[in-house]
């Protein structure tokens, strides 16, 4: 074999093994969808989302069709009767999907996904707890708690639960609920000082950024009204 000859192979063979390398390598076809497993749908945008097994109360997996694009994704949610497990379309190019990873009494948390409906990748998006952890601070000398947003301060007084059931602080991650709009979203988390004992509730609005190429939270509101907790 001529050296000429001898290079084309080996040239040949590294980029052949570079191609091989570089497709991702998954254990789940997208093709592999179950229509009866429907579960969520938005017909006017031709988006459809289907689970891929049940098991323990919950759905595992889920393919998300986008006109011709069907794509994978190791969600979550549960099938109980209260949980939302749903899909919309937000700001015109995006797929915001719902799953409820947990609901119950005085709990029910929802993590939001929000796709580009072109290419069905997952945008990167502030979870809402990380945004009240850097933004909200909060004590309680009970029955006295207060609850500072900047310069904002909240101060109320629950005299009628039991001095001992009080937190040290205000809790906000047992229930978590999005509701979408059409150019932008929020997030409302309930304020909790003792279990089961809700004093008022935190939202968070999400609108679309050009220059962050993503939905970022603009807005922290609170309310020092009891809150209405459904679960």
């Amino acid at each position: 074999m001529k050296k000429k000859d001898l290079i084309y192979l080996t040239t040949l063979s590294l980029i052949l093994i570079m191609l091989f390398v570089s497709i991702p390598i998954t254990t789940v076809c997208a093709s592999n969808y179950d229509q009866k497993h429907l579960i969520a749908k938005n017909t006017k945008e031709k988006i459809y989302l289907y689970y891929d097994k049940e098991s323990d109360g919950m759905y595992k997996g889920f393919y998300l069709k986008s006109g011709s694009k069907v794509k994978h994704f190791d969600w979550e949610s549960s099938t109980s009767s209260s949980a939302v497990t749903s899909v919309s379309v937000i700001n015109g190019n995006y797929i915001a999907v719902i799953c409820t990873i947990g609901t119950g009494s005085g709990v029910h948390t929802e993590n939001l996904y929000v796709l580009n409906k072109k290419t069905l990748k997952v945008l990167k998006i502030e979870n809402p707890l990380d945004v009240l952890k850097d933004n909200v601070i909060s004590k309680i000398d009970a029955p006295v708690v207060k609850i500072k947003i900047d310069n904002n301060t909240w101060t109320s007084t629950c005299p009628d639960t039991e001095l001992s059931h009080f937190f040290n602080t205000v809790g906000y991650e047992s229930i978590i609920q999005y509701d979408l709009q059409d150019t932008y979203f929020t997030v409302t988390l309930p304020a909790q000082v003792a279990p089961a004992f809700f004093i008022g509730e935190f939202k968070l609005t999400y609108k679309w950024k050009s220059k962050s190429s993503t939905f970022i939270p603009t807005a922290i509101n609170f309310n020092f009204e009891d809150a209405a907790v459904k679960y």
